[in-house]
């Protein structure tokens, strides 16, 4: 997929980011090792750059209690992935 400049919406202490460069490939492979996606299996980390660098990728992250960007980082402040998806 062609490199297009990356989009952002922020909203309630949200952001959704189109930037590949924000997701988690460890949350990620998390999120396909939990029970609630039993359908998916952790993929070796290079195929899963591959399969996020050619694909469009939407992320949804929470930001900090300042509606900010982590700032040591630079990125969203991350949650440990949930086992439940319905906890809160």
């Amino acid at each position: 997929m062609p490199h297009q400049t990356p989009r952002e919406w922020r909203k309630d202490g949200f952001l959704i980011s189109t930037d590949r460069a924000l997701i988690d490939l460890d949350a990620v492979n998390a999120a396909f090792a939990a029970d609630f996606t039993p359908w998916a299996v952790p993929l070796p980390i290079e195929t899963l750059k591959a399969s996020i660098n050619s694909s469009l990728c939407f992320g949804l992250y929470r930001l900090n209690a300042t509606g900010e960007s982590d700032s040591a980082t630079g990125n969203p402040t991350r949650k440990p992935p949930r086992n439940n998806p319905h906890e809160k």
